[in-house]
């Protein structure tokens, strides 16, 4: 099994701004388990979407990263 499901794009749909262009959807338990743990720090335009997600730490992570809430 892999830690993400599928990579897709995602773009704000109301401005068609391009948010990402590579993220990872973590969609099941184990995928949300691990998140980004034992991954380089993610590029630009690149992340984890967990789905659903009720939180977010950052325990263990060697980088910091932002994070946003999608409607």
């Amino acid at each position: 099994m892999t830690a993400a499901s599928h990579v897709i794009t995602a773009a704000n749909e109301r401005t068609q701004l391009l948010l990402a262009t590579h993220l990872r959807v973590a969609d099941n338990m184990i995928s949300r388990m691990r998140g980004l743990l034992g991954y380089p720090e993610p590029h630009p335009g690149s992340g984890l979407l967990l789905v659903p997600c009720n939180g977010v730490h950052m325990f263990g992570m060697g980088y910091v990263r932002a994070g946003c809430r999608l409607p």
